[in-house]
C-alpha cells in the first residue's frame, strides 16, 4: 500500500471518529465525544505526518504530533496549546478513577466536548486542505 493510501485511510478515520463525536454531543455524552474528537484530531495530525512521509510514531499525544509536525513545518506549532488542553481528555474521559468522585460525565460540560470537537475539525481541516483528499462525508458508502 502506498503513502497516498495510508494518508486516505487515516483521514477516512479520523472523519468518521469526528461524524460520531458531533453524534455523542448531540445525545449529552460530553466525555465520550471528547474522546472520540480526540482520536479524530490524532487520526488528522498522523495523516498528516504520513502526508510529509514521516513514519514510526508511537504516541497518542496530540501536543507530541504537533510537535513532531512543527519540525516539518513550524506553521503547525499554533496549534500546540489547544493540543495541550485536548490531551486530557484521551484518558479523563474515560475512567471514573480519573476523578476523587462520580464518574467522566459528572465532570464535562458542552463546552468542554465542543472545544474537541473544534480543535479535531481545525486539524481535519488543515489535513483535507494539505492532502488534497475529500472528506468523508455519512452519507457517502464508502
Amino acid at each position: 500500500m502506498g503513502r497516498n493510501e495510508d494518508v486516505a485511510r487515516w483521514l477516512k478515520r479520523a472523519d468518521r471518529d469526528i461524524a460520531a463525536s458531533r453524534t455523542s454531543r448531540a445525545a449529552g455524552d460530553f466525555p465520550w465525544a471528547a474522546f472520540q474528537a480526540h482520536q479524530a484530531a490524532e487520526k488528522g495530525l498522523a495523516a498528516l505526518l504520513l502526508h510529509h512521509g514521516f513514519t514510526g510514531w508511537r504516541t497518542h499525544s496530540l501536543v507530541d504530533l504537533v510537535r513532531k509536525l512543527g519540525d516539518l513545518d513550524k506553521t503547525y506549532l499554533s496549534m500546540e496549546d489547544t493540543a495541550l488542553q485536548i490531551d486530557r481528555h484521551y484518558i479523563d474521559s474515560r475512567y471514573p478513577s480519573s476523578y476523587d468522585f462520580g464518574e467522566p460525565a459528572d465532570h464535562y460540560s458542552d463546552k468542554d466536548a465542543a472545544d474537541c470537537v473544534a480543535f479535531a475539525e481545525r486539524v481535519l481541516s488543515e489535513a483535507h486542505a494539505k492532502t488534497g483528499l475529500p472528506a468523508w462525508t455519512p452519507d457517502r458508502t464508502n
